[in-house]
């Protein structure tokens, strides 16, 4: 497990630099008429979602086809701030009529955990991605679900009858299948034994020795090693009846019965009955793109130039077409949907689209996919393989076409590195002609719906309805990738002279001089965010551009301690791969253009740190400073929490906070709310108070 905040880390020092350009084209007034309501907080939260949080994993599999190809299983979840809970139902969608119906409800959200080499089971705020099993004759459904802490199998008819847990327990359920008759269910679960916890009481009555098992910034106690997969079967019926694998009952789910491996070295692979089709690069530079090979009876071809890129791909039914997604266009934003008759010259084109489209599964010559646009929430849709037809097929949330989204572009930009780059800049509803409006600026990436950026802080929409142009960024292509040989290299060369952060802060200043061009911005008045990476490019950003006026990050910072002690040992040795120095080593050259400690002086303009419980001791070092400083920096800390919030009624008081703040510090408005007097009290005692 690597810390959040490492994440994505990227850059070479030796490129030439080239003149910023951009493309952009001025934007139209785009009233709201009295039909449309402008977009609140309690809007965003009120969404129906599917799926994972953001993703760019096409086939991410939580969309479940009936056997016969009817019907689609779907798991939702629906945020509830005032009980702090998910309302989580169970859908079946027909997909020739697009009716709904709820077929099981109830439980609570399952969030993801992550490991490493040595600690496993490590709690993050992300949602677990729950993808329902059809039985072999279409009549039941078996997904996980968690009550009162406890995670099981779900068992219900597929009309909503009969509902019931067939088995729970402890640890962590990885996969879940139907045995061929229907009358098993195979799980794959990892979780401790009575000997682990035997161990672990023995040696906390003796002290716990300090190694690689930890991880300070999280908690004071050492993390389990990663445990073994243990598959179990469960007999459905009678349900409750339940045992492990036996010579009688090997325990081989469908999934995994044939044995038959894909090529060695494949990135995505497709089979079909002895054919296979394969992505895999050509060298093991991290910049490379893949390329797609085919082998058909003993006979392999290669499809480079027009194949490279591909994120997911199916063969037709009848096996002599292959069907791929690739990414193309401006820094690869777009998608482009193929189709390849082997051995009759190049793919075919069928569909180019800028939306996100993830989740997809092939029924017989369509895809059944989830899709989101800049205002529109996911959605499942039907695309015709054979012609590129898109069709909606069941939105959840069809009420979103009475909000008031405002005008929304695309502006493309490169960077003075020379890497291309993008942004959709959000207009306020009522917005015209003329009008300079504040900026504020969400990242690090704009795929799909623009709902709060990455990690769902920062609300776009309710943000540009209280006056605001959003510009949210997508960040560019580490530049270590385009040198690197190795990702261990791409990771050291992104830290030397932290030119990584350099390159991205040159993005962002020249998507502000794109926004700036329109004449639809007041430059004085321009606010920051920041999300895990994201967070760290702000905390280099502050220190070396004087454009930002006002920043609210969601955790921090990149300092010496934080990185050298609070993300424990086994961390700290492959940061200091890396390039950063061990707390034994000098270091004050290293940290002088990242450190906030080191650089109290040149920070003078209002911060908000909203963190989660376990990263707050990593941003003390940082705030401690500013505090004593007495620089305008104001921190809360969120319990419970794990990097992304997954808590309802705290992602509320985040989304609203950053609303107040941003109004406070660029439009010099406060909300007249008496339960927010004593923080209005406290911003503007930080306003009043000289610059150190």
């Amino acid at each position: 497990m690597r810390p959040p905040f490492v994440v994505g880390l990227a850059v070479t020092g030796y490129l030439v630099a080239a003149g910023a350009q951009a493309h952009v084209k001025t934007p139209a007034a785009a009233p709201v008429t009295a039909a449309r309501q402008a977009i609140s907080t309690d809007d965003l939260l009120s969404l129906e979602e599917m799926g994972p949080l953001g993703a760019n994993d096409l086939r991410s599999p939580f969309l479940a086809l009936s056997p016969d190809g009817r019907y689609v299983a779907v798991h939702l979840r629906r945020a509830d701030p005032l009980q702090n809970r998910y309302e989580l139902t169970l859908r079946v969608i027909d997909l020739v009529t697009g009716d709904a119906r709820v077929v099981d409800r109830g439980g609570e959200l399952i969030r993801q955990r992550s490991s490493g080499a040595h600690i496993s089971e490590v709690p993050t705020g992300y949602p677990e991605v729950i993808t329902p099993k059809w039985s072999p004759d279409g009549r039941w459904i078996a997904y996980v679900r968690q009550d009162e802490g406890r995670i099981g199998v779900r068992l219900v008819r597929v009309d909503g009858s009969d509902a019931r847990t067939v088995g729970s327990g402890e640890g962590t359920l990885e996969a879940l299948d139907w045995s061929a008759d229907g009358k098993h269910l195979w799980l794959d679960v990892r979780s401790g034994t009575p000997d682990t916890e035997a161990r672990r009481l023995a040696e906390s009555r003796h002290g716990y020795l300090y190694d690689a098992r930890f991880l300070p910034m999280v908690r004071p106690s050492p993390f389990d090693p990663p445990q073994p997969l243990i598959r179990r079967s469960v007999s459905v019926f009678p349900a409750g009846a339940s045992g492990s694998a036996t010579a009688e009952n090997p325990g081989v789910s469908p999934s995994s019965a044939n044995g038959d491996a894909p090529p060695t070295g494949a990135i995505l692979s497709a089979r079909h009955g002895h054919a296979w089709a394969w992505t895999t690069r050509l060298s093991r530079r991290p910049g490379d793109s893949p390329v797609l090979n085919v082998r058909r009876s003993g006979v392999t071809t290669v499809c480079d130039a027009p194949c490279r890129d591909i994120v997911a791909l199916w063969w037709s039914p009848s096996g002599k077409d292959l069907v791929f997604w690739r990414r193309q266009g401006w820094r690869k934003a777009d998608l482009g949907l193929y189709r390849w008759s082997i051995g009759e010259g190049t793919p075919r084109s069928l569909l180019k689209t800028s939306h996100l489209i993830i989740g997809c599964q092939p029924v017989a010559d369509d895809l059944i996919c989830a899709e989101e646009g800049p205002t529109q929430p996911r959605r499942i849709v039907r695309i015709d393989t054979r012609n590129g037809d898109l069709r909606p097929v069941y939105d959840p949330n069809p009420h979103i076409q009475s909000w008031g989204f405002g005008n929304v572009q695309r502006l493309t930009w490169r960077t003075p590195y020379g890497t291309e780059a993008y942004g959709d800049l959000v207009l306020p509803p009522n917005y015209q002609a003329g009008q300079k409006r504040p900026l504020i600026i969400v990242g690090y990436e704009s795929r799909g719906f623009l709902k709060g950026g990455t990690g769902d802080e920062y609300p776009i929409f309710p943000l540009a309805a209280q006056g605001f142009a959003v510009l949210s960024v997508q960040r560019p292509t580490d530049i270590g990738t385009l040198t690197a040989e190795t990702p261990a290299e791409v990771n050291r060369l992104n830290r030397v002279d932290w030119v990584d952060f350099r390159h991205v802060l040159s993005s962002l200043e020249a998507g502000i001089d794109a926004v700036d061009r329109l004449g639809v911005i007041d430059t004085a008045r321009i606010g920051l965010t920041g999300f895990s990476n994201g967070a760290s490019t702000a905390q280099f950003a502050l220190l070396n551009s004087h454009r930002f006026k006002v920043a609210s990050l969601s955790g921090c910072c990149e300092e010496a301690t934080s990185v050298g002690a609070l993300v424990g040992p086994e961390t700290a040795q492959w940061l200091n791969k890396m390039g950063y120095p061990s707390l034994a080593e000098p270091d004050d050259v290293f940290w002088r253009p990242m450190s906030w400690r080191r650089n109290t002086d040149r920070l003078n303009l209002p911060i908000l740190l909203q963190v989660a419980d376990d990263e707050y001791l990593g941003a003390l070092e940082a705030f401690s400073a500013l505090k004593s400083a007495h620089k305008p920096v104001e921190m809360y800390v969120f319990p419970d929490e794990h990097h992304a919030k997954w808590q309802p009624a705290h992602r509320k008081a985040i989304y609203d906070r950053n609303i107040d703040w941003f109004r406070f510090w660029l439009k010099d408005e406060v909300d007249p709310a008496p339960e927010k007097a004593a923080q209005y009290q406290r911003w503007k005692a930080m306003r009043a108070a000289p610059t150190p």
